[in-house]
């Protein structure tokens, strides 16, 4: 293996999730600010959305964690069929249960219709683990990012995730 081969592996597991297979929250750290600076610089709109599955603690609690990492692999895959169109649409993990939406010149009417979409989508799905059919749901924040911040806007990402789990779950907050 040459330099640039390791340099390459290494680059890829420093920058995708091991679990999901989606960028990893290294990536996220280095990675989203230039993208939204950038962004910004060619005129460009930029929105975030924060997605938390929903009581994944009893998922783990009650099947087990192999079962919930397996949730959290096919949900991973959801997500990106569901959400990423192009090259400037960006899926993480942030952690845990979390992921991490990151999407450029997307219109907010169309983002925002991507993500309910989702949504619905996801608490539609079955999960087939073992000899069990598990459903989930998922709430999500979204914010439209209105300066370079990524620090200010996952926080309003963050409070509207929250928000929208004290509202009953399987939600939105805009």
């Amino acid at each position: 293996m040459n330099y640039k081969d390791k340099y390459n592996e290494l680059y890829k597991l420093l920058n995708t999730d091991s679990l999901t297979g989606v960028f990893s929250r290294h990536y996220i750290d280095e990675n989203f600010e230039p993208v939204i600076i950038n962004s910004f610089k060619k005129g460009l709109s930029v929105n975030l959305a924060l997605f938390d599955i929903d009581c994944f603690k009893d998922i783990n609690d009650t099947y087990g964690h192999i079962a919930g990492d397996r949730i959290l692999k096919e949900t991973a895959a959801l997500l990106k069929k569901l959400l990423v169109f192009s090259d400037n649409d960006y899926l993480a993990r942030y952690g845990g249960d979390e992921f991490l939406l990151l999407s450029v010149d997307t219109p907010q009417t169309a983002f925002k219709d991507r993500i309910s979409n989702c949504i619905i989508a996801l608490s539609l799905h079955e999960f087939h683990i073992d000899n069990n059919t598990i459903t989930i749901s998922a709430s999500a924040g979204c914010t439209y990012i209105e300066n370079t911040d990524f620090i200010s806007a996952l926080n309003t990402a963050d409070k509207k995730l929250y928000a929208a789990k004290r509202a009953g779950r399987n939600r939105i907050e805009f």
